[in-house]
């Protein structure tokens, strides 16, 4: 896991987020793992299959609250103009990301996201965020 990332989810208790990051930072690593390997094995796949879905499903609800965060991220030196996280979950197959300069790109942005929450609500604890 990201080490700041983890760093602020020891303040947050909130399950349904952390299970939302945790899954994140699979498909992260999937996603490195496979662009710098240059090869998706079958696990690796059937992974990135799993993850995905949990993430599409979820991401539903954690979407509005995060969007305030990556519209103020960079994307390749510019201001995001898309959702990093849909970007990232719209790649079907691990095996897309092999040689994908502009989807390892996205992660930055997504993470700093995820971040931010994190910062903001451990910062204002008051602020309920989970469903």
């Amino acid at each position: 896991m990201n080490i700041v990332t983890n760093a602020l989810l020891r303040s947050y208790r909130g399950r349904h987020f952390r299970a939302f990051v945790k899954r994140w930072d699979l498909i992260e690593a999937l996603a490195l793992r496979v662009y710098r390997g240059g090869i998706a094995s079958k696990e690796d796949e059937q992974e990135y299959t799993d993850v995905r879905n949990w993430l599409l499903k979820k991401y539903a609800y954690w979407q509005p609250i995060l969007k305030p965060y990556w519209e103020t991220a960079m994307i390749a030196g510019e201001q995001a103009s898309e959702d990093p996280f849909l970007r990232t979950l719209s790649i079907e197959n691990a095996s897309d990301f092999i040689k994908n300069w502009q989807a390892i790109q996205v992660l930055p942005a997504a993470r700093e996201s995820l971040n931010k929450f994190l910062l903001d609500q451990i910062e204002l604890p008051n602020q309920p965020a989970e469903p």
